[in-house]
């Protein structure tokens, strides 16, 4: 990959009156992540692209989400700093790269919904 958009996570909180004052706590009701939008060079979308034209042409096949995770690894990449999981992904978009002269390296983006993202930290990680 050679390209990550950046994750956004949106929280819906309701208010909770507690007391005789009236006063408020905030109480989590839902989250959920906006799109993953990843960038790679053409050479390595095949799995990608394979994915999407089935997902898009087969409606059984649309039924069945994946799954994914990504790993921050150390400058050394000898470990991971911390994994994202990603649940319920279904390829919705995806680019055609640029046949414009000059271009050193073909890139293609995906964009896939989400339902849901989980953070794992790795033991000693600092």
């Amino acid at each position: 990959m050679s390209r990550i958009e950046s994750l956004t996570i949106t929280n819906s909180v309701k208010r909770h009156y507690v007391g005789t004052t009236r006063s408020y706590e905030l109480e989590p009701v839902s989250s959920s992540p906006d799109d993953l939008e990843i960038t790679l060079p053409e050479s390595s979308a095949k799995g990608f692209r394979d994915w999407y034209e089935t997902y898009m042409n087969d409606k059984r096949a649309a039924a069945v989400p994946k799954s994914g995770t990504l790993d921050l690894l150390t400058p050394n990449l000898s470990s991971t700093f911390f994994s994202l999981s990603f649940t319920q992904l279904q390829p919705y978009k995806m680019s055609v790269p640029s046949d414009r002269p000059g271009a050193e390296i073909r890139k293609v983006k995906v964009i896939m919904g989400c339902q849901g993202i989980q953070f794992a930290a790795s033991p000693g990680a600092s």
